[in-house]
């Protein structure tokens, strides 16, 4: 399709020729005159009402652009609106995740019954599996030392973790257990570091110890 501009200066040139064949012509006995005031009156009609069209065409679209623009400010103000809600929940969660590992924290200071506390890291650990990263995080830290902490101590006495995970066995539940094990040692290859290792064979051995504890006797 031709543009207007192109339609406009095709007019303009359609005029220019008809008044050089209209100014050809004024020796002939026609009305010269009369044609070439005629034709160009057409002419000059049609591009008035061409360009007062085109004026009115530019009207529409700066409407349609504004009210684009107008949609596009909107937009951006959502966005703006979620960003904020979004940064102030990540600040909600992240205030929370602190609180719930805040107390973890001092428990482990104030307790001197190390079993107890691994137990109640254990459950910690479990509470926040898809929860509190940070608590999460505290409590595998805690049940790594405190579980390499009661070995070392055992081992003075010839205790071995199996000894030690029968101490522990009362204290937790094998679904806690061996949602940790799962969590840590299953969804991905086994390190081979100290206190990791020695957390694998405790637990393996906890969840044994208690699976056989729930095992119906036998005739």
């Amino acid at each position: 399709m031709m543009s207007k501009v192109n339609i406009s200066i095709m007019l303009s040139v359609v005029a220019f020729a008809v008044s050089l064949v209209c100014a050809m012509l004024y020796s002939m006995p026609v009305n010269s005159v009369g044609v070439i005031i005629s034709a160009l009156s057409v002419l000059v009609t049609v591009l008035i009402g061409w360009n007062i069209y085109s004026a009115v065409d530019f009207n529409k679209k700066s409407d349609i652009l504004r009210d684009e623009i107008k949609q596009l400010d909107k937009h951006k103000a959502e966005v703006a609106d979620m960003i904020k809600a979004t940064q102030e929940n990540l600040q909600c969660k992240w205030t929370v995740d602190i609180m719930e590992g805040v107390p973890l924290m001092i428990a482990t200071q104030l307790d001197d019954n190390l079993e107890h506390t691994l137990a109640e890291c254990v459950r910690v650990y479990k509470k926040n599996i898809e929860g509190s990263v940070f608590a999460k995080s505290v409590a595998l830290n805690y049940i790594t030392g405190i579980s390499c902490i009661l070995y070392q101590k055992g081992r003075e006495h010839d205790i071995t973790v199996r000894h030690l995970a029968e101490d522990l066995s009362a204290s937790v539940s094998v679904e806690d257990v061996q949602l940790l094990w799962n969590d840590i040692f299953q969804c991905k290859p086994l390190r081979h570091e100290y206190p990791l290792a020695l957390l694998n064979d405790l637990l393996r051995y906890l969840i044994k110890l208690k699976h056989s504890d729930n095992s119906p006797p036998q005739d």
